[in-house]
């Protein structure tokens, strides 16, 4: 099934229930079933693909939850639930990450240092 049909049927849930919806959305179609692609591909070549997935979650989750989340509110909702989260991890920040930590423990070749260089630089434009 496609990314947005996934969507579009989970936000018809949230209509009956929030709540189910909710759980549909962070078990189903949130960063654990597509946290593989930040593994395996370069941050530079999925990083506009990612940052609209995430922005389709949030956007499904406002509207099956009736919930309006500001940039404030959302970023607190992408905290883990140890943090005070949501737990709606974000792909697009967690990818550069993803993807060293793959390329590290395979223990990469010389053809993958650029992307691995790039991945870097991403990663620290992200978090500094």
């Amino acid at each position: 099934m496609e990314a947005n049909a996934l969507l579009l049927h989970i936000e018809e849930v949230g209509s009956v229930d929030p709540r189910v919806a909710f759980t549909l959305l962070r078990q189903c179609a949130g960063f654990c079933k597509l946290a593989h692609i930040s593994h395996g591909t370069p941050p530079s070549q999925a990083m506009s693909a990612l940052k609209a997935f995430d922005q389709d979650i949030r956007s499904c989750f406002s509207r099956s939850t009736s919930v309006d989340t500001s940039n404030q509110a959302w970023q607190q909702a992408e905290l883990g639930l140890s943090r005070g989260g949501l737990g709606m991890r974000s792909l697009f920040r967690h990818s550069p990450a993803a993807y060293i930590a793959s390329l590290s423990s395979s223990g990469f070749s010389a053809s993958s240092e650029h992307h691995l260089t790039q991945a870097v630089e991403v990663f620290n434009c992200l978090v500094i």
